[in-house]
């Protein structure tokens, strides 16, 4: 467990709980704000923004280009505002790693599925990967399940069967904090759900990416026709 990066993550996790009392003005400047930088960061560090946006820096987001994932892949090393980060060495990292080890001990990286013909992939730093944790635990939080140093708790999460896959990850990293089940697809869902059929389920809400929701109801009402 990296006690460092929990205690990380409920910091920001209160300033998250802190701006659901703000104001629609204050949600609306913060957001303009975290924009402005945004922007300006791709631009002073992407070659690819550089050309991308070129005359556009003033514009606002609906009057922008549409940037695909086939056109991020196809530009990536130009895109990543790192300069030291080339996509065929990330590869092979996702070829040769762990999905815990970090890409030259710093990013997190994630892979889509791949279902469209090309996998996207993405990094993400420590502050960046905390962020995405914390928009998982803030969700979780909603549905009354909160985050404890001292509790461990029972969460059945359904993820990717892609080791790489966002849902894979913060599934496996709330199974390393707070002892969550991570099952793999919808498939393997129904399966944990049906083999726990006459026994107790966890007390805890089970945690699902979206588009597995479907598979998911169809494999338990199938076993119940």
């Amino acid at each position: 467990m990296d006690v460092w990066l929990i205690l990380q993550l409920l910091s920001t996790l209160r300033r998250m709980r802190a701006r659901e009392r703000w104001s629609r003005v204050q949600i609306e400047a913060h957001q303009a704000e975290a924009l402005r930088r945004l922007r300006e960061h791709a631009c002073a560090r992407s070659p690819f923004y550089q050309q991308f946006h070129r005359g556009l820096e003033e514009r606002p987001l609906e009057a922008l280009p549409v940037l695909t994932k086939a056109l991020l892949m196809e530009h990536f090393d130009e895109l990543v505002t790192d300069r030291a980060v080339r996509l065929e060495e990330v590869r092979a990292h996702v070829a040769q790693a762990r999905p815990e080890r970090r890409f030259r001990d710093r990013y997190w990286v994630n892979t889509t599925s791949g279902s469209t013909g090309r996998p996207g992939i993405f990094l993400f730093d420590r502050a960046e990967w905390i962020a995405v944790l914390a928009s998982f635990a803030r969700a979780h939080e909603w549905a009354g399940l909160k985050i404890s140093l001292t509790h461990r708790m029972k969460m059945a999460s359904v993820a990717s069967t892609n080791p790489w896959h966002m849902s894979a990850q913060v599934g496996a990293a709330h199974h390393r904090r707070a002892g969550a089940a991570v099952v793999a697809g919808a498939g393997g869902a129904a399966a944990w759900l049906l083999a726990a059929r006459g026994q107790p389920l966890p007390p805890a809400p089970v945690s699902h990416v979206p588009d597995l929701a479907g598979g998911l109801q169809r494999g338990h009402e199938a076993h119940d026709g």
